[in-house]
């Protein structure tokens, strides 16, 4: 009857924390001010007045249309999506960052919108150049098989880094330059499938748009967490230079 009662309460939000720390119930108050807060930088987040999904879909049909050279018709076929909504934004609580007014780590779920199954194809084919980056390590276990064949020395240091805002703050301007220069210097990939990638990438950037509560907005900066191939941009980005 407990778990009944907590469930059905419109006063409450119940989410995972970030970093898998457990369950965190806040007042839905809470919640939605810390959201509210986060869609307020504008260097990041801009409100539109109307939903752009007639426009983005006619763009979309327009970009899968252009690629006639290098899609078949069943990646055509699953690229483009039948039926779409808007994505929608959340936030994780940071508990290990404050127990008490924990800030939020922004999530766009956009399974049901345009971009999903283009992201899933350019995610297929940017794999391998993350791969074979010298900064790639698959896992934790993958840095201790690394680790194993060093002899450590009194001089060496353990160094840890932490990125603040790690996805929204990914360049876009950057990451197609990055992707743009891994590509170019694949031989096996015709010109038309590499140059289809880069415009699907470009869209995926500028048409991030999504929902809150009665709100749209669009991403302007950044990637948003949520999607498939954003950690393969973040890794193109940060371990191609």
């Amino acid at each position: 009857m407990a778990l009944e009662k907590l469930q059905s309460s419109t006063d409450l939000v119940i989410k995972n924390a970030d970093k898998g720390e457990g369950i965190v119930i806040q007042n839905r108050e809470d919640y939605v001010k810390e959201a509210l807060n986060i869609l307020s930088d504008r260097k990041y987040y801009l409100p539109l007045d109307c939903d752009p999904s007639t426009k983005d879909r006619e763009e979309f049909q327009a970009l899968i249309k252009s690629a006639d050279l290098c899609l078949s018709k069943k990646e055509k076929e699953y690229i483009l999506v039948k039926e779409s909504t808007l994505a929608i934004f959340y936030h994780l609580p940071k508990i290990h960052k404050d127990l008490k007014n924990p800030p939020g780590r922004p999530i766009i779920l956009g399974v049901s919108y345009l971009t999903p199954n283009l992201s899933h194809y350019i995610d297929i084919y940017l794999q391998k150049f993350v791969l074979n980056l010298k900064s790639y390590l698959r896992a934790s276990t993958s840095l201790i098989t690394l680790l194993k064949d060093i002899a450590w020395k009194d001089s060496y240091y353990w160094v840890t880094l932490d990125v603040s805002a790690l996805y929204t703050n990914i360049s876009h301007d950057l990451n197609m330059k990055c992707t743009s220069g891994f590509l170019e210097k694949d031989p096996e990939m015709p010109a038309q499938q590499k140059a289809f990638i880069m415009k699907g990438i470009e869209f995926i950037f500028t048409q991030n748009v999504f929902k809150f509560q009665e709100g749209i907005y669009k991403q302007i900066r950044g990637t948003s967490m949520g999607d498939a191939f954003y950690a393969q941009l973040c890794e193109s980005v940060y371990g191609g230079f």
